[in-house]
């Protein structure tokens, strides 16, 4: 019988030391910095990317007065939570309150009610101009060695997510129709594209579950350049959509089981 019982573990690290870190490794360990980062640290770590002008107060009406919970701290205290899946409101108050202590300023109450207001009256065009400003700064830093003969490539998957089950909810995106009607829940699809030198999350498609991703790949023209290289997989039909709509593609090569589609914009 093989003896499968390790003798002297750990003796090769100690003469040929740590294995290198992968790069999920890193990325999990900035992660979890980023998690344990106050307020102040975060708009420090993100500041240079970050549209500040954005968040500024404005002249009249909504966010005009000064609060607490300021268009930019609520900001930095959403971005923390979106950081940390599951983190409960009431935590981010406590990192509000962290960061009013640091600067010397009226400390909010630990009820979370304030904050849960103030977050919905974040506007969704606040938030995509950040995102596209974020976007433009994070693309300027690709350097040469980053793009596949001088080209920028561009990934694009789609994937589902679960809702809350509420009426307007399910109206929008309807629950997978394999389900009982009342015991499932709302299931939106999502589209993205992403940039593979950067990781930057560039565009992305809001729709229904059912909706095929050959047609939404449509709502993406207008975003891809003509040299582009785009990197899709078998459910996008690449050949078969591109000649639907008159565009000339060039397919490169199929890779893997199932196949992946590479393919060039031309025009």
């Amino acid at each position: 019988m093989r003896k499968l019982q390790r003798f002297l573990p750990g003796f090769n690290q100690i003469l040929c030391g740590n294995p290198a870190k992968t790069g999920f490794a890193k990325f999990q360990e900035k992660l979890s910095k980023l998690r344990n980062s106050t307020l102040s640290e975060l708009s420090v770590i993100f500041g240079d990317l970050v549209p500040m002008d954005q968040l500024a107060p404005t002249k009249k009406g909504k966010n005009s007065r000064v609060r607490v919970y300021s268009a930019n701290v609520t900001f930095w205290g959403f971005l923390f939570q979106v950081l940390s899946p599951g983190t409960a409101c009431r935590e981010v108050v406590r990192k509000v309150q962290s960061f009013c202590s640091e600067k010397e300023l009226p400390l909010p109450s630990s009820n979370n009610a304030a904050y849960c207001t103030v977050r919905t009256r974040v506007k969704d065009l606040d938030l995509e101009v950040i995102h596209k400003k974020v976007c433009e700064k994070v693309e300027q830093r690709v350097i040469a060695d980053q793009r596949w003969k001088g080209r920028d490539v561009r990934v694009l998957d789609g994937t589902g997510i679960t809702l809350p089950d509420t009426p307007k909810n399910q109206a929008e995106f309807p629950q997978p129709s394999i389900q009982r009607k009342g015991c499932g829940f709302p299931v939106m699809k999502v589209v993205a594209c992403f940039c593979l030198a950067s990781g930057a999350l560039l565009k992305w498609v809001e729709t229904e579950l059912k909706r095929h991703e050959s047609r939404i790949l449509q709502q993406f023209i207008g975003f891809l350049k003509p040299g582009d290289v785009v990197l899709t997989d078998r459910g996008f039909s690449a050949q078969r959509w591109g000649q639907t709509q008159n565009l000339k593609i060039k397919i490169l090569r199929l890779l893997g089981s199932p196949p992946l589609w590479i393919f060039i914009f031309c025009v």
